[in-house]
């Protein structure tokens, strides 16, 4: 963590750094893309995944690293 990337919550007036993403999102910050595909985000118009929230999220990226290598067959997971 060499501190040059960080959240920033304005709503809240608050960063986050790297640990602060992790314990706020569950997924490490170079996986905050890959999660909101998966989860959706209403203010940017992302739909995300049928059924997939961000517990199923954090554990699918945790595991497999990136959307492009969680199995398509849930049953895999």
């Amino acid at each position: 963590d060499d501190g040059r990337v960080v959240q920033v919550d304005r709503g809240r007036e608050r960063e986050f750094d790297a640990d602060g993403v992790l314990e706020r999102l569950g997924v490490p910050p170079e996986a905050v893309v890959d999660h909101l595909a998966l989860v959706g985000d209403s203010a940017d118009g992302i739909p995300g995944v049928p059924g997939i929230g961000t517990k199923t999220s954090s554990v699918l990226l945790v595991r497999y690293g990136s959307i492009a290598a969680i199995p398509a067959d849930p049953t895999a997971w």
